[in-house]
């Protein structure tokens, strides 16, 4: 009698794995838009910090010899994008420095979170190979969900 974990290994020419080969390349996909979105976050956290009339674009002037001789401002950073599936703007209360009355103040500001269904490992999981089926570890995400997180970022 085949248990429950033996009727979820696939076989490959390399080894055996946790899932299909479909399954196995929406997994890469997603892994592939969670990285997209790690680098979302962190260009639009650098964006956030800035004050925002430092959030400019300046374009260097040079005299006719090619030397830099100053900075000319070009026009504004727009707010970064942030469309991706595993990204989520949200509205925050808590203490911010302001600078005029030198005091903490409680403030409304915006936060972007990173929705985190551990698609990295499961997608190691997936990726590597293991020579006998006892090693094969299943995966903590069913395939249903796997299939809903694809579905969403085809839209």
């Amino acid at each position: 009698m085949e248990t429950m974990l033996e009727s979820k290994v696939f076989k490959s020419r390399w080894g055996h794995h946790p899932c299909d080969y479909k399954t196995f390349l929406e997994l890469k996909k997603l892994n592939y838009l969670y990285f997209k979105a790690l680098k979302m976050r962190a260009r639009w956290e650098r964006w956030d910090r800035k004050e925002p009339q430092n959030r400019t674009i300046k374009k260097w002037k040079r005299d006719l010899l090619g030397r830099k001789i100053g900075k000319e401002i070009i026009g504004h950073q727009l707010e970064p994008k942030l469309d991706n599936i595993f990204l989520e703007k949200k509205i925050t209360q808590g203490y911010v420095w302001d600078r005029e009355t030198q005091k903490y103040v409680l403030k409304d500001y915006e936060i972007v979170k990173i929705i985190n269904i551990n698609i990295m490992e499961e997608y190691q999981k997936a990726k590597h190979p293991k020579k006998n089926k006892e090693d094969i570890v299943e995966l903590k995400l069913t395939k249903e969900d796997i299939n809903k997180w694809y579905e969403k970022s085809l839209v």
